[in-house]
């Protein structure tokens, strides 16, 4: 058997999503396609606008055979750490042959190098990131400026798209873990991927988001019919949703003092007494990050460090994690595609007495996060608690 997989978010899932689902079971003749999916939280530090088992359940509808979620730690993880969970889940699983992507760019080969000149990081390479760092650049532009200073332009111009920096993650995971699994990516075609206006039937997931969140799903042609009507069903008003996070999360962060916000992950350099302070004078996780940010800090991980808090995503949980065996949990498989369950490694999750199969401390601190993150979904979906285990592995 060979089987291929797709690491997404498909928030919301659209046209391109399901020609990409097509493309890669017609290109690749796999006998199976597995989409290792985020659940409630997405990487660009937001809840999604749908939740994960409506998203699981229009993927499936669209030709995914099964889907497995990528715990919350990892998905809201910068890309480097989003990629390198996912790698690990796809590396876990019997017969996984092809990890499929799409990039702007759409060359393999140049996608590959890319990759092993980022994961070699040379000595030149490392001091130059560093000295742009202390002028007070943002992690990505202070790379941005290093790999065109020891690279060249093209490499730079490379890495500045968002779906050849994921790509090029997925890539350096394959090879950081010597992976059998081969690499396919497909060019990207419609909209960019941070285009905010609909333009037809390949619209981005941030156009799409912006016309739900300000109209309705009635004016997207971008979507199979099937999914827009299962979406149109299950949503809740999104901009409530993000009020009553900001909510849960800024009383947090204000309740907390500096020494238990310096044990949160990725919070550094006294950033901690900036965030209280600021937080002090903003109501939303919007305004608090626009108003916190600085060249050193981006728009997205400073809106992810503001959800860590309230999941108590520590840095030593972040480190346990990135080393202990990921637990496998299965949102939905089609019915005709059970016999893929067999593949996958003993730690899956399809109810809760799986749970007793799972020994490791890092993987289950590391599920806690996720069952938190449902719950906090939960609350500011007005749904009932208990979403991890009470909804249960779809089979469609």
């Amino acid at each position: 058997m060979k089987l291929a997989a797709i690491i997404c978010e498909y928030n919301p899932l659209h046209n391109g999503h399901v020609e990409h689902i097509k493309y890669t079971k017609q290109t690749t003749a796999c006998d199976g396609l597995v989409c290792v999916m985020s659940g409630n939280f997405v990487q660009r530090g937001e809840p999604a606008i749908l939740d994960k088992y409506t998203r699981t359940l229009a993927a499936l509808t669209c030709g995914a055979d099964m889907v497995i979620e990528l715990p919350t730690v990892f998905a809201l993880g910068s890309a480097d750490i989003f990629a390198d969970g996912a790698v690990r889940i796809i590396n876990s699983i019997e017969d996984m042959s092809i990890l499929s992507f799409g990039s702007e760019s759409g060359n393999l080969s140049e996608l590959t190098q890319a990759a092993k000149n980022l994961e070699a990081e040379s000595t030149e390479y490392k001091k130059t990131i560093k000295a742009n760092l202390k002028k007070g650049f943002s992690y990505p532009k202070a790379q941005s400026s290093a790999s065109n200073a020891v690279f060249g332009e093209t490499f730079e111009k490379l890495i500045s798209s968002p779906n050849n920096i994921l790509a090029i993650e997925y890539v350096k995971a394959l090879l950081r873990h010597k992976s059998a699994v081969k690499p396919f990516t497909l060019k990207r075609l419609g909209s960019g991927y941070n285009e905010t206006e609909l333009m037809g039937e390949l619209d981005s997931a941030t156009a799409i988001r912006k016309q739900v969140i300000n109209g309705s799903w009635e004016n997207i042609n971008s979507m199979p019919d099937n999914a827009k009507a299962l979406f149109a069903d299950n949503y809740f008003d999104f901009s409530l949703v993000l009020q009553a996070l900001s909510d849960i999360c800024i009383f947090d962060i204000i309740s907390s003092d500096p020494h238990r916000l310096k044990t949160i992950y990725d919070y550094t350099e006294g950033i901690e007494h900036r965030i209280i302070n600021k937080a002090q004078s903003y109501h939303t996780l919007e305004e608090l990050a626009a108003n916190i940010k600085t060249k050193r800090y981006t728009l997205a991980r400073l809106k992810r460090m503001l959800l860590y808090p309230a999941l108590n995503i520590t840095k030593n949980l972040m480190t346990a994690a990135k080393k202990c065996p990921p637990y496998i949990n299965v949102l939905g498989v089609r019915k005709e595609r059970k016999e893929l369950l067999a593949r996958l490694p003993d730690n899956m999750i399809t109810r809760k007495k799986d749970i007793d199969n799972i020994t490791d401390k890092g993987t289950l601190d590391m599920l806690k996060v996720n069952i938190t993150a449902d719950d906090l979904y939960c609350q500011i979906t007005r749904r009932k608690k208990g979403m991890f285990f009470g909804q249960g592995m779809i089979v469609f």
